[in-house]
């Protein structure tokens, strides 16, 4: 049962670029799944990302300001014991 989907840009950082990958991010019991396209949900493959979401997940919200466009800035970070995972998205709306 999903709580809430929609398009999200992943920030990725590779080789010093910064880089977004828009995906299609599905908001369920435990985790944020992410893909491609909404269709690939229906063919039944594996996202593409799969965060988990938990009491011990951090979440930050940020309002950002470039050139004149306002956007969002969601981090998930999640603490283990190998360390830190955060995963950055973007969005033009709260909404979003």
């Amino acid at each position: 049962q999903s709580m809430m989907c929609g398009y999200l840009s992943q920030k990725q950082t590779v080789e010093g670029v910064n880089r977004c990958c828009s995906l299609y991010c599905v908001l369920s019991a435990g985790s944020l799944s992410c893909y491609f396209t909404p269709e690939e949900i229906d063919a039944k493959v594996r996202p593409t990302l799969n965060v988990p979401i938990n009491k011990e997940t951090r979440i930050h919200v940020v309002d950002k300001e470039s050139a004149g466009h306002k956007s969002k800035t969601l981090s998930l970070i999640n603490t283990s014991s190998d360390g830190s995972q955060t995963v950055i998205f973007t969005a033009d709306t709260r909404n979003e």
